[in-house]
Formats: structure tokens, sequence, C-alpha cells
């Protein structure tokens, strides 16, 4: 008897869900980070290019190659692709997004119907580092303020009072301790 009740309900609920038309879509989950909307883009992949085997045979390992993602858009309305390239010590995640959660340089070129590349140089990001290459370039917090993030405090140069493209505000904008700064 009770396997009859459960083969009824299972009958039941396998017609319903048939029947049932979706009407309802799920909300996007709830993400710890910051997060865009991605929906222009149609396809994304990812290849390595460059590079050389080096080491005793048998044990060679690969070096000095460069991680590339591509994402092509759902309409593609440009002839020519767009290849991004980060500056010193950083990494490719410089086009995804901002600090502060908004859309990067890539997500708008690809509403804008470009495919875009977008490369992580060697011994940055997803491009493996090898012990040959040497130490790689880094910028301390204070030179990254002066360079990028809070040039108007220092005025260096006439110009950097006019500064304003940091996002955020208070008395530690674009320094470090300001969480859009430390994300950066």
């Amino acid at each position: 008897m009770a396997k009859a009740i459960t083969t009824s309900i299972c009958n039941f609920l396998l017609m319903a869900s048939i029947f049932v038309p979706m009407t309802t879509r799920a909300e996007p989950p709830n993400l710890p980070v910051p997060a865009v909307d991605q929906s222009a883009v149609a396809q994304r992949g990812y290849f390595y290019v460059g590079g050389k085997y080096v080491g005793e045979p048998g044990n060679e390992i690969m070096r000095g190659q460069a991680y590339v993602e591509v994402l092509a858009p759902k309409d593609v309305r440009r002839p020519y692709p767009l290849v991004l390239i980060h500056g010193a010590a950083q990494t490719a995640t410089n086009w995804m997004g901002t600090p502060d959660g908004r859309k990067g340089w890539a997500e708008y070129f690809v509403e804008q119907g470009y495919v875009v590349y977008m490369i992580d140089q060697p011994m940055r990001g997803r491009s493996a580092a090898h012990p040959g290459d040497g130490p790689t370039r880094m910028f301390t917090a204070a030179n990254e303020e002066w360079q990028f993030t809070a040039i108007e405090n220092e005025a260096k140069w006439p110009q950097a009072r006019l500064h304003t493209q940091w996002p955020g505000d208070g008395p530690n904008k674009g320094r470090k301790g300001d969480p859009i700064f430390d994300a950066f």
C-alpha cells in the first residue's frame, strides 16, 4: 500500500512538473564579493601563449608563458578584437572590474560588441613565475598611493590636485587601510 502511494505521489509530481509553466526566475546568488552582470558575454575561454621548456632532460618545466583570457559578446559588432595588457606589478584582473565593485573595461568593451583578450604578463597572475626569471617588480603601498590612488594629497605636480577619479570618500580615501585601496 505504501509503495502504491509513493508511486502515485511521484507520478503526480512528475506530471505536475511537466505541465506547470516555469514563470519565476531564480534570483542571482548573494555573493560575499562584488560581482558584475556578464549578460553580454556569450563565450569565455583561456589559453597560454609563448614560453619554452627549460631544465634537465626529464625534469623540464615551462618558463615565460603568458595566460590569456578571452571574452566574446553575444553580438560581435566590431571587426577587430581588443587586447588589454596590464601595467607593471598588476594583473589582467585590472580589466575585469574596479576595486569598489563596478564593471571593468573588459565588460564595457564586450557590451560594445568587441571580442576582448586580457593578458597576464609572464610572472603575473595566472602566468606562473619561474625561479630563473629573477624577482618580480613590486610597488609599495606608498608608491601606489603616489602613482595611482591619492596623487592629489602629495601634489608632486600642479595638476595633481585635480585628481578626483579614485572611488570612495573620507579622509583615508585612496590610502592604505581604505577598503577600496586594499582591494586594489
